[in-house]
């Protein structure tokens, strides 16, 4: 919906006239302003993106532990090692090296 109102708004600021371009801007400069005095904008930008590299992070290393958890899964099934498949990661290194010091 966001991408629709603001094609809707650039349509709309085509339109307006130069003196109305002018109003608009200083209403625009007025809120920020506004914004600017109640909270740090560059911060709550930095915060933002800061945010945004996390959850990368977080993507990235969620894929690494499916990743780890389907290798260890799979020497465990190549040595007839049984598990359940909802077991834990630390479950299975267990099982895995319980299996390795036989």
């Amino acid at each position: 919906m966001k991408k629709e109102e603001a094609i809707a708004y650039k349509a709309h600021l085509k339109e307006m006239t130069k003196g109305e371009l002018i109003k608009e801007n200083m209403s625009l400069k007025r809120r920020v302003d506004k914004l600017s005095g109640i909270c740090n904008v560059e911060d709550t930008f930095r915060a933002l993106v800061e945010q945004e590299q996390a959850e990368r992070k977080s993507e990235r290393l969620e894929r690494q532990v499916s990743n780890a958890i389907e290798s260890i899964k799979r020497e465990l099934e190549r040595r007839s090692v049984p598990f359940q498949p909802y077991d834990s990661l630390t479950k299975l290194i267990d099982l895995l090296i319980g299996n390795i010091n036989q």
